[in-house]
């Protein structure tokens, strides 16, 4: 009793270590929340930012503000802003999100070495380097899954190294696996990967084990854990008339942007190819770890490895390939290096070669991330300390207060940060990169001009992309002052 009670203090003063560890790190590495860059908003996190707010005002997700991502995104950030009418509040959800996501990886070490500190240390910090280079400006979908995709990897990976003399599974754990898939849900899907691997093959060894009754308490679990998460939302949207668009915009959108995306590593250079190689590293990482349970015998964790690792790279390849989808797979560095240290099938000199072969990667993941950081700052986020000047500020500045009510900017993805800068609230569904949606959705497409011929926003700020809504400008607005490709327009 004594000594459970000393490791739950143990765990709780950890955990204060993550929490100011993670504060330290957020700051740095999450631009558009951090008190640090007062003046950069993001772009992706722009979005959730703006949706956030609005929905404190009244707006409701999906139908007065779009985008296609699911509501637990939206939700964070207008609690974010609830706690504090700032960025900051956001930073404070990330910050306790972290931390617990950083408690997970340290307890997913100690699977490796029991006893070494030392090892358990450099896998956090290892972990913490690599989540500083791929959450690319802060605020990510990826983040607020993580602690717990990285609790659920931890228990399923225990029960991997216990099914052989046991094989029931706890349903109360299935209650976590269900919580963390409706997460991922409502935030966007593929962060489910893993879990559902290691879903799958639990599954696939109570089956085997003839374990019907377990089972099927695991499966009542699941959907416990799924449910009260799921349900609030899908009643809240229901009762707001938005329940279809919450469902186009957080699953059916995606399939229209999976379908109508060219894969991200067709168009890129060597270079970039090799810098997304890099970001991925983990899922070859995974790969690798597979081999080595195999060799130790422990094949549920080498099946989930390798099927994990196949359909990452089956996914990712499709992609865009932004570096922050990477987060996700974070717990994958920590399988790595346990099966590494477990690895024990080998000669001396094999061990060895091994040991120098991870060090190496240690350190290659070491400056590459924080190489990587080292050039965002100096290229982008160190201007963000001061205030920034944009070629539209004029015509932003011709618009009074009430002219700001009754405003859209038709703008690429690159100014989100418009409203956020300028303090607007826009006055239109598709508020953002609108041509960008257009193109890979023709639901939006044609959405977006009826939304446009019905609801009569009476300014417009845009570019030179504009053509799937031209003959609207020239039918139903007049141009009234333009700065190079910016041109404002007001409705006549």
């Amino acid at each position: 009793m004594h000594i459970e009670r000393k490791k739950e203090s143990n765990l709780i003063l950890l955990l204060l270590l993550f929490i100011f560890l993670a504060l330290f790190f957020l700051c740095l590495a999450s631009p558009s929340t951090s008190p640090l860059f007062p003046y950069f908003y993001g772009s992706d996190s722009a979005q959730f930012q703006v949706i956030g707010k609005g929905w404190i005002m009244g707006k409701v997700p999906y139908i007065d503000l779009f985008d296609h991502k699911g509501p637990w995104i939206f939700w964070i950030n207008k609690l974010g802003y609830m706690i504090i009418n700032s960025p900051s509040g956001v930073l404070i959800i990330q910050t306790i999100h972290l931390a617990f996501s950083l408690l997970g990886l340290y307890l997913i070490s100690k699977m490796g070495k029991k006893d070494s500190i030392l090892y358990s240390a450099a896998v956090v910090f290892f972990s913490l380097v690599m989540y500083m280079g791929l959450n690319s400006e802060g605020n990510m979908t990826e983040e607020y899954c993580l602690p717990f995709l990285t609790f659920s990897t931890l228990y399923q990976l225990r029960y991997f190294e216990k099914q052989k003399e046991n094989k029931q599974h706890n349903p109360m754990l299935a209650l976590l696996y269900g919580l963390t898939f409706a997460i991922c849900v409502m935030t966007r899907i593929s962060n489910a990967l893993c879990l559902c691997v290691g879903v799958l093959v639990i599954t696939i060894i109570l089956i085997q084990g003839k374990e019907w009754k377990n089972l099927i308490y695991n499966v009542l679990g699941f959907i416990l854990g799924f449910l009260p998460l799921v349900v609030p939302f899908t009643v809240y949207f229901y009762k707001k008339g938005a329940l279809k668009e919450c469902v186009y915009g957080t699953i059916l959108c995606n399939f229209d942007y999976m379908k109508n995306s060219t894969p991200y590593l067709l168009e890129a250079s060597f270079f970039e190819i090799c810098c997304t190689l890099f970001f991925y590293i983990t899922t070859f990482l995974i790969l690798i770890a597979s081999y080595m349970a195999f060799k130790r015998r422990n094949y549920a964790c080498a099946w989930y490895c390798v099927i994990s690792g196949l359909l990452e790279i089956y996914i990712f390849a499709g992609s865009r390939g932004y570096r922050h989808y990477a987060i996700a797979t974070l717990p994958q560095l920590a399988i790595f290096l346990n099966e590494i240290c477990l690895f024990d099938k080998c000669s001396l000199k094999t061990k060895r070669l091994l040991t120098i072969g991870t060090k190496a990667l240690l350190v290659i993941i070491l400056i590459g991330n924080v190489g990587l950081y080292g050039l965002l700052y100096v290229s982008r986020y160190k201007e963000c300390i001061h205030e920034r000047e944009f070629k539209y500020d004029e015509l932003i500045d011709m618009l009074s207060d009430n002219d700001r009510k009754s405003f859209v900017a038709y703008l690429p993805l690159e100014y989100r940060e418009i409203y956020l800068l300028n303090d607007i609230m826009p006055d239109f569904r598709y508020f953002s990169m609108q041509e960008s949606h257009a193109n890979f959705s023709d639901r939006i497409a044609n959405d977006l001009r009826e939304q446009l011929q019905e609801k009569n926003v009476r300014w417009m700020l845009v570019d030179d992309n504009v053509e799937h809504i031209q003959d609207i400008l020239d039918e139903k607005y007049i141009a009234v002052a333009n700065r190079d490709e910016f041109i404002l327009y007001c409705l006549k």
